[in-house]
């Protein structure tokens, strides 16, 4: 997980930097650098959208979301990592540098040689592949959460702070 959020971090990151050219069929688009645009939109004639955010009210959401079960780093469950990484330790584990023909690609072969082993895995042990159930709902999921700890939500709209313990 935390190489997959390097490069989705890297990603928005370039995006935002990129120029937006003007659109003769889209006049509402404000041309511009998106992450200019969002910081300085009185000098570019964007629209400031930013809402001032309440450090108190940030804290006590914070708090609660300490108390969730919820592993966002998790993505399979431990006995499947566990297989995966039995699979990947029996040729060496990971490469510190890649081959020139893969460095636009990297852990190319390491990926396809493990989902050729989960493959054959699944093979020889019908069902026993496992992943994490797909998360879904989450207003919901969030809303039952502040249920569950005794957090009424339309208090967080309100000035009246909010005890956690």
């Amino acid at each position: 997980m935390p190489r997959i959020r390097r490069e989705f971090h890297e990603f928005v990151r370039l995006w935002n930097a990129h120029y937006i050219r003007k659109q003769k069929t889209r006049e509402h688009v404000v041309p511009g650098k998106p992450k200019v645009l969002y910081e300085h939109p009185e000098e570019t004639g964007a629209v400031d959208c930013k809402v001032p955010l309440d450090q108190d009210r940030w804290d006590t959401i914070q708090k609660v979301f300490l108390q969730d079960p919820m592993n966002l780093d998790e993505y399979l469950p431990q006995r499947m990592m566990d297989l995966c990484q039995q699979m990947i330790d029996a040729i060496g584990g990971l490469p510190n540098l890649q081959e020139e023909e893969f460095i636009n690609t990297p852990w190319l072969k390491e990926y396809n040689y493990l989902r050729e082993q989960l493959s054959l895995y699944e093979h020889d042990h019908p069902g026993s592949l496992l992943v994490l159930t797909s998360p879904t709902g989450s207003l919901h999921r969030v809303e039952e959460f502040f249920k569950e700890q005794g957090i009424d939500l339309n208090q967080l709209n309100q000035e009246d702070t909010i005890e956690i313990e």
